[in-house]
């Protein structure tokens, strides 16, 4: 379906950012398009020399539940909201016995958000103050005796509107997705679960057997990324399964249920080609759950 974030933004909007682009205070690329939110497959760029090894494939689902619990509140705590430390607990103990019996590596990360996106602020308080600042304008202006158009009266309304606005924008998540692209969330979760999956050392494993399940709750997202190991026997295809499977549960409201369906369906698929060996060591560590700022 097309992307619902358009809905919010007034008629007049893109002919606005379009005169800012004109003169240079916006990035053309920042430009609202319409897109679906799909699902999305593909493999990993080459590796520049030097650099670690390049994950093989990654998979991304929208996640259009995940913020369910965030919406409509601050965005201060919006992880433990969406998964409690039951919930922690238990995907932890999921991972663990997965791991027992194969040699993959699973971690699974669940993250506020993947960026803070300060563009969201500037265009939403935009969208917002410069109608509010128009229409308050000659009723200020008459109440000061001083005209229905004095230009000294817009600003001194636009300015605290669009303050005020900004800090809406940024603190209400179901208002900010508003203002970014669809696009551009999917382009930012991609990066930072690439970016994670080499912080967290998933490409150390002994047998380049690490798995990440990485979860952004603001963007509503989910991509699964394995390392060379894994995708030379597993195709991609299998990996786009697993991931529907989470969102699906958590559409349904049971999150740490999906995850751990997710885990135990890999492990089970890990087993036969990854199985576990004398010593077999745990790396890695299996739930990490980051409440940063957005």
């Amino acid at each position: 379906s097309p992307d619902s974030s358009l809905r919010c933004l007034p008629v007049w909007f893109p002919l606005a950012v379009r005169a800012l682009t004109a003169h240079g205070l916006v990035e053309e690329a920042m430009v609202f398009r319409e897109g679906d939110f799909l699902p999305v497959a593909g493999g990993f760029p080459q590796a520049a020399a030097g650099f670690p090894v390049a994950v093989g494939v990654s998979v991304g689902v929208v996640l259009r539940a995940a913020g369910r619990e965030a919406d409509g509140a601050f965005m201060k705590n919006s992880v433990r909201r969406f998964i409690s430390e039951l919930d922690q607990q238990q995907i932890e103990r999921c991972v663990r016995a997965a791991e027992s019996s194969t040699r993959g590596e699973i971690v699974v990360m669940v993250t506020r958000a993947s960026y803070h996106y300060p563009m969201a602020g500037l265009l939403g308080a935009m969208s917002l103050a410069l109608p509010a600042a128009v229409a308050l304008t000659a009723p200020v202006g008459g109440f000061f005796w001083v005209g229905p158009s004095n230009l000294w009266v817009f600003l001194a309304v636009l300015i605290p509107l669009s303050i005020g606005f900004h800090e809406m924008v940024q603190r209400i998540p179901i208002l900010k997705r508003c203002f970014i692209r669809a696009r551009e969330m999917e382009e930012e979760v991609r990066e930072a679960a690439y970016v994670q999956f080499y912080r967290k050392g998933l490409h150390r494993t002994a047998g380049e057997t690490g798995i990440l399940f990485y979860v952004s709750v603001f963007e509503r997202k989910v991509w699964v990324i394995g390392d060379r190991g894994i995708t030379s026997r597993i195709p991609a295809a299998y990996w786009q399964e697993v991931s529907a499977g989470i969102v699906q549960a958590i559409r349904a409201g049971r999150a740490a249920e999906g995850i751990c369906r997710a885990v135990t369906e890999v492990a089970g698929v890990l087993e036969q080609n990854f199985p576990a060996r004398s010593g077999n060591a745990d790396e890695l560590k299996n739930v990490i759950v980051e409440d940063g700022s957005a």
